[in-house]
């Protein structure tokens, strides 16, 4: 195991820890099992559409102008379509997600056009 998956069963561990034993085993682990697992699932999806949303981006959008690279529409369309690969509530997910995208998509943006910049300019 990687030192990250050891960080995930530790804390596993401390929310375990903290349950008190009530019935049998498969009584107790299941109730300190299941809602880790869900969040745990839910995290990945999350972060599955926003990693594949600004993979898609920096293929795709290359305009030096901010306002031709980002188009909101086209944006969501494509995390919509991501939302439906993992099965999560498409607009639950754009309303909180949409931002956090935007931001990163705008970091990178502003990151390849401003490097670009600084490297074509003479002193």
């Amino acid at each position: 195991m990687t030192v990250s998956e050891w960080e995930a069963v530790v804390d596993f561990m401390n929310i375990l820890e903290r349950k008190p034993i009530d019935g049998t085993f498969k009584d107790w682990f299941d109730n300190s099992w299941k809602p880790y697992q869900t969040k745990c699932i839910n995290m990945a999806k999350h972060r599955y559409i926003l990693k594949k949303a600004l993979e898609n981006f920096q293929k795709k959008h290359t305009h030096r102008e901010w306002h031709l690279s980002f188009i909101e529409i086209e944006q969501k369309t494509y995390l919509r379509r991501l939302c439906l690969e993992v099965g999560i509530e498409a607009e639950d997910f754009i309303h909180f997600g949409l931002t956090h995208h935007r931001n990163a998509c705008k970091t990178h943006h502003n990151n390849r056009y401003t490097r670009r910049k600084a490297t074509n300019t003479k002193p």
